[in-house]
Formats: structure tokens, sequence, C-alpha cells
């Protein structure tokens, strides 16, 4: 059995001397290398944090569709379905994946709530209906026990979770913020930007948050919230970072700094070395109206780095593409421009002209017909009913007595049709077509 010093209950005053001997005894054997226990783990690197669950590798059901966005510690979408027949079949996959279903799991037909569990990584999944759909959210948290974090003297704890802790301290909220940072930052925790009430810190893969805010309800006290969440990739910061924003959907942080376009770049160039990432360029490259370094690493992911001057800041933005990203977006890059620069080749469309057309001229690209005063609307509509019939999907712009324009569409086939009918002299009719050659089926009556 595991080694695990922290007791569920607080030792009794009327335990005997040997009782506490006994706890003391094993505490002491439980700091013992050879036992395995020791500080609490570092937080997670993104490479750490995959291997125990990528959600990309997650199977998603084919009609999530567009709904899906995912990256490896986020996933949500939507599919068909009830909570009842969905939720079942996640919690079999993840457990299958060895993570282990929390007892405070509040699964419902209206609503589904659960935390997941492998070893000290934590996963939270929502479920809620959507009209006849389920939209299903799931985010990693990492591994960070949020009570263990060093906290000011005096704070008391209201409630403790898998994925956040609510404490009370006496101090105001921003002297509570202060103490707060100062003990963070003693243990390797980095500044990671703000967001009113809330302060963000970030070691390795793991994103802090930090709320003090008025507590009213307890006697005036500050609350203390603190939550966790895995971040996909690893972005780093400077220190002189503002208003710094983290989206872990694309994996991009922007902010505002005091510092020149030079520092950031130099920042940039600096502190992702060590892990292997090169700049391409020697300096910045303007792109649009952006200063732009890219950078890769030896397993051809991609970091681009953003910068202009905004009211006499520099304002940054750090996008991470993944190898495969980065591959899926020159495949559709390369396979648009052969489709722009190969011959179209054209299908074939005969076109059966109404009774009474007459005055035609065809070419392959366009048919000019006119029908008697009073008509055209009415023929226009007969060929528009056969296209239909025939696959084709019509739209009017202008359907009117006198005038009416209507465009129709097959695949890369397009037709547009237009009339002129004032109604005292011969309506007129005009067919152009794209992608389509076109001629005349039978011999039209009136020529």
């Amino acid at each position: 059995m595991p080694c695990d010093v922290r007791i569920a209950r607080p030792i009794d005053i009327r335990w005997t001397t040997a009782d506490l001997s006994l706890v003391f005894a094993l505490c002491c054997s439980c700091l013992l290398p050879s036992s395995g226990w020791g500080a609490d783990p570092l937080p997670l690197t993104a490479a750490e944090a995959a291997k125990r669950l990528d959600l990309r590798t997650l199977a998603v059901p084919a009609d999530a569709g567009d709904s899906r966005q995912r990256t490896m510690a986020s996933l949500s979408y939507e599919t068909s379905g009830t909570i009842d027949t969905v939720y079942p079949a996640l919690k079999a996959e993840l457990q299958k994946r060895g993570w282990k279903e929390l007892p405070e799991a509040m699964v419902t037909p209206a609503y589904a709530s659960a935390t997941y569990q492998n070893k000290d990584s934590r996963l939270s999944i929502t479920l809620s209906p959507a009209g006849d759909k389920v939209t299903v959210m799931m985010n990693q948290h990492g591994n960070v026990a949020l009570d263990k974090l060093p906290m000011p003297k005096g704070v008391q704890t209201l409630y403790a979770g898998p994925a956040s802790l609510l404490l009370t301290a006496s101090d105001t909220p921003e002297k509570t913020h202060e103490a707060v940072a100062k003990l963070l930052l003693a243990k390797g925790w980095q500044p990671y930007g703000s967001a009113g009430d809330t302060r963000f810190y970030r070691q390795n893969a793991v994103r802090l948050g930090v709320t003090a805010s008025s507590a009213p309800a307890q006697g005036g006290k500050t609350m203390i919230q603190l939550e966790s969440t895995l971040m996909s990739v690893e972005l780093p910061a400077p220190q002189s970072a503002e208003g710094l924003s983290y989206a872990d959907v694309t994996t991009t942080i922007s902010f505002d700094s005091a510092e020149p376009l030079e520092a950031i770049d130099a920042f940039y160039r600096k502190t992702l070395a060590p892990a292997g990432w090169q700049a391409t360029t020697e300096k910045p490259i303007k792109v649009s109206i952006y200063d732009t370094v890219i950078f890769r690493n030896p397993a051809k992911d991609l970091i681009e780095l953003r910068m202009q001057t905004v009211e006499g800041k520099s304002r940054a933005m750090v996008i991470h593409q993944s190898a495969a990203e980065v591959a899926e977006i020159e495949a559709a890059a390369e396979r648009a421009a052969k489709k722009k620069t190969a011959p179209m080749e054209k299908g074939k469309l005969a076109i059966t002209l109404p009774a009474g057309a007459m005055s035609v001229e065809a070419s392959a690209a366009t048919i000019e017909f006119a029908m008697k005063s009073g008509a055209a609307k009415s023929a226009v509509a007969e060929m528009i009913a056969a296209w239909k019939k025939d696959g084709w999907t019509a739209e009017a712009t202008v359907n009117e007595a006198q005038v009416g324009q209507w465009t129709l569409k097959k695949g890369d086939q397009e037709l547009s049709v237009n009339y002129v009918d004032p109604g005292f002299i011969p309506g007129e009719i005009t067919i152009q077509a794209t992608g389509v050659t076109l001629s005349i089926a039978g011999k039209p009556e009136g020529k």
C-alpha cells in the first residue's frame, strides 16, 4: 500500500504516546528515498501531460462535424443523443485509458458534471442538452494539488475540490494578491496575465488562476479562489507583458508591452532556443502590418511571433502550430493552388428552349432569345423548374413580371438567367454559363 502522510483525520489528543510514536515512525519512514514519497511533483510539461492523455486522440462521434474544437488539453463538440446515452460511452473510454471517475460526479438527464483522475492528473467533463443534441466539454487541469500551494498565514478553507479551492483571508484583496504572488514566485510560478480580480501564473504547462475578491457574506473577509488549467503548449511571455490572454483552442497568447519590438524579438529568440526552437530569419520580416518571426523546432512544429506598435506600446501575438497542423495548412494551400491553375473541365448542357422562342442567338457560353410580350417570366420559370429536377439549385435576386435575375448552381457549374419584358415589346431572355458549355436541344419555334 502506498504511504501517504496526509492523514485523513486530525490527531486526537487522547491518543497514547505509543500511538503518536507509531505515527511519527510511519511519517519518518515515508520520508525515506526508498518509499518514493517526496515533495509534491512539479507541474506537468505539455509533453508529459500528452503521455497521460492527449484529447486529440479521443474518438469523437462522426456527426460532431464543424462543432468540434480540440487540442491536447481541451475538447468540445456537439453530438446527437441524450446525456444518458453519451456520458456512459465517454466514461467507458476514459476508464479504458486509466482514468477514474471521482465520487462527486453528478449525472442527470438535464446536466452532467464529473471529474476524473489519473495518478495526480485531473480532467473535468460537462454535458448539457442542446436541442436534439448534447454539448460535450472536456478540460484537463494538470497535476497541481491546489491545497498544497503556499498561501498566506491565517487563510481558512471553505471548499476543497479536485479542480478548485475556496479560501478566506483577513487582508484586503490587493494585499492578499501581493502576498500570494510573493509565495508563488518563490515556488517557481511566473505571472501570466490577469482578468478583473483574477491573476494568472504559469509553471511548465499548468496555468493557475488566483481570484481575490471581497466576501461580504464572510464578514468582510477576502475570498480566494484557486483553479488550475492544463495548457496544450508552453508559450512563454516576458515579465513586461500587460493584459496577457491565452486561448487554448487556438494555442495563442497576446499581450502589450512597454518594451520596444526589438526587445520582444530578442526575448523570444533567447527564451525559445533552449527548447530547440530556432528563428528562420535573422531579423523580423514585414508581413502585412506585422513584424513577423517564424520559429521551428526539430519536430517541425511552428511558432509565429507577430508584433506591431499600437499607441506607443508593443503589441504581440504568439501562435503555436503543431507539425500536423502546419502540414495540413500547407496541403490545403497546395490543393487550392492546383485547383486555381488547373484547366477547368467543362461539362455540357443542352438547353431546351420554351415554345415560342424566337430570334435565337447562341454560343458556347451565352444563349439569347426573345418571347412574345408578357411571356418572359413564365418561360424562365418553366426552364428553371426543369433544371431543378436535374439537380440545379436556383436563387432569384429579382423575379418580377417586367424584369428578373436568377442564379443556378450545380457543382462547379453556374448559370445566370436574366430577362427584361416591358409589356409592349417582345421580352428578351439571356442565359450565361460558367463552367459548362451550352448548346440548344432541338429546333426552337419561330426562328
